[in-house]
C-alpha cells in the first residue's frame, strides 16, 4: 500500500509542468492571431463592405481618382482573386442577364462566349488588376469591376478585334480613358477624360464619363465596324445617359435589360446590314428620362412603341422609327409626348388613321409618316401644329380633302402628300403658307382650279400637280413666284394658255404641261436667257405634230419633250421620263399609252 501510494503521488505531480506550458502557448497564439487580424484590417481598410458613400462614388478630382487605379495592398493570389471577381460579378449582373446568376455562370463555362472571354480578361489579363475586395480612391472595387466588365462584354460581343478604331478598349487605362478624338478631350491638366459635351464632336469615339470622372455616362461607337449582337450586360451600366451605336452591322434583338438604364436620355441604334429584329421590348417603357430614340433602318416588327406600356415617355423630343416593319396603328397615346419635336415613322407597314391626338404635339417640327398604308382623312387638328416645317404623308391611302385648317401651319416649308386618294379642291388658305418651299400634290384626285392665292407663296420652289383632275386655267398670279424652279401640271384638264408671266421667272428650270388641253405658244421660253434660249432642264408640252399632218396643240420649237395626247405611239413618256424620277410609282392603266417624243416630232 505504501508503494502504491508513493507511485500514485509521483504520478499526480509529474504532469503539472506540462499543463502550464500548454496554457502559455495557447495564450500566446491567441494574442498573435488578434494582432495579425488587426494589422490585416488596417491594410484592407476595415472589414465588411465599403461604405455607402463609395457607391455611387463621391465626386473627386481626376488626378486623385485615376492615380488610385491600383490598391496599396499586395495583390491577392490569382485563384482567390478570380473567385472574388466571379462572386462580385454574379451579384452585379444577376438581374441584367436573362435567367439570372445561374445563366451567367453557365455562360462563363461556354467556350468562346463573349462573357467567358470578358471574365478571363478582367480576372487574369487586365493590367489594372481590379479586386472587388479593395477600394480605389473612394470608389468600391465592385463598382469599377462591374462597369469595366460590361464594357469588355460589349467589346467581345461586337467583335472588337475588327473595329475600325479600338479607342483604347481593354487597355490598362481607366475606362474613362477608353476614347479617341473629341475637342482635345482634357478636363484637368493633362488628363484626357472626355466629357458628355466634348463627346458630341463628330470625331469622338469611345467612352464618355460623367462629371465625377469615374462613372460611365455614355458610349459612342458610330460607324466603327461593330458586328454581332448587343449584350444584355450593358443594362448594369446604370449611370449611362447616352448609347450611340449608329451605322454598324448589329443583329439580334434589343435586350430588355436596357430598361434598367433609368438615367438614359439617348438611345440610337440606327444600324446597317441585317439589322435588329423582333419588337421593341416593353421594359424600355421604364426609361422615363429618355429624350431621343433612333431605331431606323432595322427589321423591327410588332407595333410602334406608343402603347400604354410606354406611357411614361413624356420627355421625348425625337422619335426615329423609319424603315422597319412596324405594323398596326399609330396609338392615340402619342398625344402624351407633348415635348416631341421630331416624329419619323415612315417606310413601315402602318395602317389605320392618323389620330387626332397628333394635334396635341404643338412642339412638333418634323412629321414623316410617308410610305405606309395609312387611310382616312388628314385630321383637322393639324391646325394646332404651327411649328411643323416638314409634313410628309405621301404614298399612303389617305382620302378626303386637304383640310382648310392646313392654312394655319404657317411654318411649313415642305408639304408632300402625293400618291394618295385626296379629293376636292386645293384650299385657298394655302396662300397663307409664306414659308412654303415644296408643295407636292401629285397623283391624287384633286378636282378644282389652282387658287390665285398660290401666287402669294413667295418662297415656293416646286409646285407639282401631276396626275390629278384639276380644271380651269393656270393663273397669271403664278408669275409672282420669283423663286419657282419647277412647275409640273401634266395629266390634268387645264384649259386656256400657259401664262406668259411664267416666262419672266428666271429661276424656272422645269415646266411640264403635257396631256392637258392647254393651247398657245411657249416661244417666250425659247427666246429668253443670256444665250438666246432659257437654260431649261425640262420643257415639255403637247407640241407633237400628228402623223396625219395636223398641228400641235402647243407651239414650242425648243421643247425637249413633245407629246400628242390625241394619238397613240410606241415611245412612252413614263418609261423615258417620269419613271426615272418616280421609280416607286406605277402609272394607272392606260397612262402608259402617252405618245411622246424627245423633241417636237419634225
Amino acid at each position: 500500500k505504501g508503494i502504491c501510494g508513493a507511485d500514485g503521488g509521483r504520478s499526480r505531480w509529474s504532469w503539472k509542468p506540462w499543463l502550464a506550458l500548454i496554457l502559455v502557448a495557447v495564450v500566446a497564439a491567441a494574442v498573435l492571431a488578434v494582432t495579425l487580424t488587426h494589422r490585416s484590417e488596417e491594410t484592407r481598410g476595415g472589414p465588411g463592405p465599403p461604405p455607402e458613400d463609395r457607391h455611387p462614388p463621391a465626386e473627386k478630382g481626376v488626378e486623385e481618382v485615376l492615380n488610385a487605379s491600383s490598391p496599396d495592398a499586395a495583390p491577392s493570389t490569382t485563384s482567390s482573386r478570380r473567385e472574388a471577381v466571379e462572386a462580385s460579378l454574379l451579384a452585379s449582373f444577376g438581374d441584367a442577364v436573362a435567367g439570372g446568376a445561374d445563366a451567367l455562370a453557365r455562360d462563363w463555362e461556354a467556350e468562346g462566349s463573349a462573357r467567358k472571354r470578358a471574365l478571363t480578361w478582367i480576372a487574369e489579363e487586365d493590367a489594372a488588376a481590379l479586386d472587388p475586395r479593395e477600394d480605389y480612391g473612394n470608389v468600391a472595387g465592385s463598382y469599377r469591376l462591374a462597369q469595366r466588365y460590361a464594357l469588355a462584354v460589349l467589346f467581345f460581343s461586337t467583335n472588337g478585334e475588327r473595329w475600325e478604331r479600338r479607342a483604347g478598349f481593354l487597355s490598362k487605362e481607366h475606362e474613362c480613358r477608353w476614347a479617341e478624338g473629341g475637342r482635345g478631350g482634357r478636363r484637368e491638366d493633362t488628363q484626357d477624360i472626355v466629357s458628355d459635351q466634348e463627346a458630341r464632336h463628330q470625331h469622338f469615339i469611345g467612352v464618355k464619363c460623367r462629371e465625377d470622372n469615374v462613372t460611365v455616362g455614355g458610349i459612342k461607337l458610330d460607324q466603327n465596324g461593330l458586328s454581332g449582337s448587343l449584350p444584355a450586360d450593358i443594362g448594369a451600366l446604370t449611370t449611362l445617359r447616352n448609347l450611340q451605336l449608329n451605322h454598324n452591322d448589329l443583329s439580334g434583338t434589343i435586350p430588355g435589360a436596357l430598361g434598367m438604364l433609368t438615367d438614359l436620355r439617348e438611345l440610337t441604334l440606327n444600324v446597317q446590314g441585317a439589322g435588329l429584329v423582333g419588337s421593341v421590348p416593353p421594359e424600355l417603357g421604364r426609361l422615363t428620362d429618355l429624350e431621343v430614340l433612333n431605331l431606323a433602318d432595322n427589321v423591327l416588327n410588332g407595333t410602334l412603341p406608343l402603347s400604354s406600356a410606354f406611357g411614361n415617355w413624356t420627355r421625348f423630343k425625337q422619335l426615329f422609327l423609319p424603315k422597319n416593319r412596324f405594323g398596326g396603328t399609330i396609338d392615340s397615346h402619342i398625344g402624351r409626348m407633348t415635348s416631341l419635336t421630331y416624329l419619323a415613322v415612315d417606310n413601315n407597314m402602318l395602317t389605320g388613321t392618323i389620330p387626332p391626338a397628333l394635334g396635341r404635339l404643338t412642339n412638333l417640327v418634323i412629321v414623316h409618316a410617308h410610305e405606309n398604308s395609312l387611310s382616312g382623312s388628314i385630321p383637322t387638328e393639324i391646325s394646332s401644329l404651327s411649328r411643323v416645317e416638314n409634313l410628309l404623308l405621301h404614298d399612303n391611302l389617305l382620302a378626303g380633302p386637304i383640310p382648310t385648317e392646313a392654312g394655319s401651319m404657317t411654318s411649313l416649308v415642305e408639304m408632300i402628300v402625293y400618291s394618295n386618294d385626296l379629293t376636292g379642291p386645293v384650299p385657298s388658305e394655302i396662300g397663307n403658307l409664306g414659308n412654303l418651299s415644296w408643295l407636292l400634290l401629285d397623283m391624287n384626285r384633286l378636282n378644282s382650279t389652282i387658287p390665285t392665292e398660290a401666287g402669294r407663296l413667295g418662297e415656293l420652289q416646286i409646285l407639282s400637280l401631276f396626275s390629278n383632275r384639276m380644271t380651269g386655267s393656270l393663273p397669271s398670279e403664278l408669275g409672282n413666284l420669283e423663286k419657282l424652279q419647277q412647275l409640273t401640271a401634266d395629266r390634268n384638264m387645264f384649259t386656256g394658255t400657259v401664262p406668259s408671266t411664267l416666262s419672266g421667272i428666271e429661276s424656272l428650270r422645269w415646266l411640264s404641261a403635257t396631256n392637258t388641253s392647254l393651247t398657245g405658244s411657249l416661244s417666250d421660253y425659247c427666246d429668253s436667257g443670256a444665250g438666246g434660249t432659257r437654260d431649261m432642264l425640262i420643257l415639255a408640252a403637247d407640241c407633237r405634230y400628228g402623223e396625219d399632218g395636223r398641228g400641235p396643240e402647243v407651239d414650242c420649237d425648243c421643247c425637249g419633250i413633245c407629246c400628242d395626247d390625241a394619238a397613240m405611239g410606241p415611245i412612252l413618256l413614263w418609261d423615258q421620263f417620269a419613271k426615272p424620277i418616280f421609280p416607286r410609282v406605277d402609272p394607272p392603266p392606260g397612262a402608259e399609252d402617252w405618245s411622246c417624243f424627245w423633241g417636237n416630232g419634225h
